[in-house]
């Protein structure tokens, strides 16, 4: 694995308190200063930081019905000798049936060899109406759901057991920290590991896990045809089926959604899911689970169906298979994926999967619980930036990029963080914290081919980095964002510039011709759509220009399905606005002298139009506007605006953008970056697509003596 090959300030910083950085440092370098600017948007104050902010979600929602605590104010732990990599295993002593759970606490070494046991996976539930067992003799309280998976393994005769809650001082937070790293080591040494989903109170395990063995091993046919059948009659008829109802009583349990669990599961040898007395394997929910969403079910399928979706990607991309490790997946995109995971202690949103991705043990390699969480995300973020690649490359510097788009950064975060926070807590996390979906892996180079070289200030609350100033927002449209308690699409106002005085004639594309072709490429970011599940990097071709002509037209009235219909009204809702003195739907209808044949692009991915409810017919030969649609969804048409330049370029500028903002090309940084100035610096508003520097064209017009610094803060 490449060294992250961290500069020497930056190893300093763990030790160090943040202290506020207000000194300049020279390098022979000029350097950008917000307070000098001429700029006559400067006076009006619209780049002032918001002095309101909102709190730190400390508690994600609903996650303490996710992870409770035991109570161990009277159980007395020895200290762990870490040199000799011990691990305690909880002993199950006596006791049948319901009777209360006795055990003992033994400690192991394992720097040679791991004893025999089984590793629990369950969620623990609160403690309201706690459960009391007995440990080294001295009573603990226990959730109701640890009481029962202990009394259950019990009956099965697993005796010696590692459970977290109990193996782990959780009082302890230096051991907690020391033990997250034994993790990947603890559940893929033990024998097997049970899965708890709880007590089978309804009798509803044996049907619901007979109907996922027909789901995935499609046998016997007629049964399971008759099932998906009845997945699609109607959602009276789904529920009145036992087989799915039982499914959505499995799809419902909370343990689905813990955080911790996809590491547990991932990383285990042998996986067993137990609901009461009734039994699966992992293999079998994996193959029936990858039936079922080839099958595409309708939007009111349970929310659970999803939250096993992710779980099973992630545990299927790190997963060792027939004795071979897994590549594994980066942190970022383990983040990414467990966005909609829960956990009651917020670090654990990123220390529960450390031992799951490539690189966790090098960006975090000692989780400390003593930490507060914003150091945690600062300190990661800056250790991402100075990663190095096998040939001691830092890689681009994009990633600060990944954010929330729908609500303003906190403002005692330094802007460039990667706040997590508020990705975990959006609607749509999974999306925004993709590097890939966020079009910031698409093939662009802005800033040419040059090298990140990021420098971070002694106390940690700093990234500099160099580049050019290209120009200033000028005009914005509105947007569509999601949000709210109940998340749903709402319409942000847009920003109306002031009158363009630019000439139409002599626009800086060119002529009409340009500026149209430069307008619909602006819309698509100028690139196809998705192609089997990632993002493309290969340029729109030129006829999509006709399929933007009829995206108003008459001839476009045809049904365009319920997921890409939110995509239309989202440029259906900026097509008034105003570019070189026409809207958007006047372009829609501008007819280049020089129209290119019409065709259709071998390239569209047909499985993602029948999965956007679109019939083949509608994509024929003729031009509807359906592939610019589609096109659309996937670069991110729902937080994004229109945007218009004060030279007269047009592209598309971060939700919260406003106008006077500075578009800037930096170093190492493969797209456009959006700043505003504040106190002697900058706060980063986000990334930018601006149709005629994507290439490097205005890069590499500057000299290198006119290069500047921008102290992101």
């Amino acid at each position: 694995m490449p060294s992250l090959g961290l500069n020497k300030t930056w190893q300093r910083l763990l030790s160090l308190k943040p202290t506020k950085h207000d000194q300049d440092q020279a390098h022979g370098i000029d350097r950008v200063d917000s307070t000098l600017s001429d700029d006559p948007w400067n006076e009006s104050g619209i780049f002032e930081t918001p002095s309101h902010t909102e709190l730190l979600p400390y508690a994600i929602p609903d996650a303490a019905q996710i992870d409770g605590h035991v109570r161990l104010s009277s159980l007395h732990y020895k200290p762990l000798n870490e040199a000799k990599q011990d691990i305690r295993i909880l002993n199950i002593t006596s006791g049948v049936g319901e009777e209360s759970v006795i055990c003992s606490l033994q400690q192991f070494s394992c720097s040679h060899k791991y004893p025999h046991y089984t590793a629990l996976s369950y969620c623990w539930g609160t403690l309201v109406d706690a459960v009391s067992i007995t440990v080294d003799g001295a009573p603990v309280s226990v959730t109701v759901n640890l009481a029962s998976a202990l009394r259950s393994l019990r009956s099965k005769g697993h005796s010696h057991i590692w459970v977290d809650a109990l193996c782990i001082n959780q009082n302890d937070k230096i051991e907690r920290g020391q033990q997250i790293l034994r993790m990947k080591a603890i559940y893929r040494n033990a024998a097997t590991t049970i899965a708890w989903l709880g007590p089978d109170t309804k009798n509803q395990a044996d049907t619901a896990f007979q109907r996922l063995k027909v789901l995935a091993t499609r046998k016997p046919e007629d049964e399971f045809e008759n099932a998906i059948a009845a997945l699609f009659t109607g959602y009276t008829a789904w529920r009145n089926d036992p087989g799915w109802s039982s499914i959505k009583a499995l799809m419902d349990f909370a343990y689905w959604k813990r955080t911790w669990i996809i590491q547990e599961l991932a990383l285990s040898r042998s996986v067993l899911f137990w609901w009461g007395q009734s039994s699966i394997g992992l293999d079998i929910l994996d193959t029936a689970m990858a039936n079922l969403r080839d099958r595409k079910p309708k939007d009111y399928f349970e929310s659970g169906y999803k939250d096993i979706l992710y779980l099973l990607v992630i545990v299927g991309k790190t997963r060792s298979k027939h004795g071979r490790e897994s590549k594994g997946m980066n942190l970022e995109r383990i983040l990414t994926f467990s966005c909609r995971s829960l956990a009651s202690e917020p670090r654990d949103k990123i220390f529960g999967v450390l031992g799951l991705s490539s690189d966790g043990s090098e960006l975090i390699p000692n989780p400390d619980y003593r930490k507060p969480l914003d150091a945690i995300l600062r300190e990661l973020t800056i250790s991402m930036l100075l990663r190095q690649d096998s040939k001691g490359k830092i890689g681009p510097s994009d990633l600060i990029c990944i954010d929330n788009p729908t609500v303003p950064k906190r403002a005692e975060l330094p802007s460039w963080v990667i706040d997590w926070t508020k990705i975990w807590t959006g609607p749509a996390g999974n999306f925004w914290a993709s590097s890939v979906e966020r079009g910031l892996q698409s093939g662009y180079l802005a800033s040419g081919r040059s090298n990140a070289n990021p420098r971070i200030s002694d106390d940690g609350m700093v990234l500099t980095i160099r580049g050019y100033v290209f120009d200033r927002v000028c005009s914005l449209s509105a947007v569509y964002l999601i949000g709210g308690k109940k998340p749903k699409a709402f319409l942000s106002e847009g920003m109306p510039g002031p009158a363009s005085e630019h000439s139409l004639r002599e626009n800086v594309y060119g002529g009409e011709g340009d500026l149209f072709d430069a307008i619909w490429r602006s819309l698509i970011a100028d690139r196809i759509a998705h192609k089997k599940g990632e993002l493309s990097t290969k340029q729109a071709p030129s006829f999509y220009g006709s399929h933007f002509a009829y995206l108003w037209s008459e001839n476009s009235t045809q049904s365009k399905g319920e997921r890409l219909k939110h995509t239309y009204d989202c440029l259906t809702a900026v097509k008034s606005f105003p570019i070189y003195g026409r809207t958007l739907e006047d372009w829609s209808r501008f007819s280049p002298s020089e129209s290119n044949a019409i065709e259709r692009t071998a390239d569209y991915d047909e499985i993602s139009v029948q999965d956007f409810g679109i019939s083949r017919s509608s994509i024929g030969s003729e031009p509807n506007g359906m592939e610019f649609i589609y096109a659309c969804k996937f670069r991110d048409m729902f937080h994004r605006r229109l945007l218009m330049t004060r030279k007269g370029y047009v592209g598309l500028a971060h939700a919260q953008s406003e106008i006077g903002d500075m578009i800037c090309v930096l170093e190492g940084c493969t797209v456009p970056m959006i700043l505003r100035p504040c106190n002697r610096g900058f706060r980063l508003v986000g990334d930018a697509y601006v149709h005629g520097v994507m290439n490097g064209e205005h890069w590499q017009a500057q000299p290198l003596s006119s290069i500047q610094e921008f102290d992101l803060k």
